[in-house]
């Protein structure tokens, strides 16, 4: 997914890079642009988050279609470091989930099948503009539970069945058992049942 130039495919075989293009008449490119992260469906959609959109292309069709775009100020998409993402995984009861770093949205789920939204909120005593509900990462483990990395609000654990958010922070009294940092940008679970977080560089 490129900043401007729409979205583009690699042949692993040949290794060649080529755009791809719709079945539409529109331009889709603008719809597309700074993707950050892609997640294949079980279906097969491809699902795709960018700064403040999300959207799935339908392969076999070569159809894209946006389920969020919500705007922004020019100065938030242009005057934040590169590297700010936005995410999209698919639970194990096929539901979609994503967030972006872009418009402090907090944490979106979608169900596929009724296109029905829920929106959560994740810091509703914060108001807009403080850099909470901006997210990087999304990653659910074995037990089903949700992890939502944020910018600079900590780690945030969903648990569905208790429909409970938990929050894990650093705290520099206690960095032993805490996160290094607040800033959560990737969440892998292993093995060994550990829980990896990648954050960013302590103080």
């Amino acid at each position: 997914g490129t900043e401007i130039d729409g979205l583009w495919k690699f042949n692993v075989k040949e290794k060649t890079f080529s755009k791809y293009i719709f079945n539409a008449d529109n331009n889709f490119d603008k719809e597309i642009g700074s993707i950050q992260s892609f997640y294949k469906a079980r279906d097969g959609k491809i699902w795709m988050a960018s700064f403040n959109t999300l959207s799935s292309l339908d392969p076999k069709k070569r159809e894209l279609k946006s389920y969020i775009e919500f705007p922004i100020m020019a100065e938030e998409r242009y005057g934040k470091p590169t590297f700010v993402n936005g995410s999209v995984i698919e639970d194990q009861d096929g539901l979609i989930w994503s967030g972006f770093y872009g418009g402090e949205e907090g944490l979106f789920c979608l169900n596929p099948t009724t296109e029905s939204f829920q929106q959560y909120n994740l810091f509703p005593e914060k108001p807009k503009e403080s850099n909470y509900n901006k997210l990087h990462a999304l990653y659910e483990d074995r037990s089903g539970i949700i992890w939502i990395g944020t910018w600079g609000s900590g780690c945030m654990k969903l648990d569905r069945r208790k429909n409970k958010f938990q929050v894990l922070r650093s705290d520099p009294n206690n960095l032993s058992n805490s996160l290094s940092h607040s800033s959560v940008y990737s969440v892998i679970y292993d093995s060994k049942g550990f829980i990896w977080f990648c954050t960013r560089t302590a103080l």
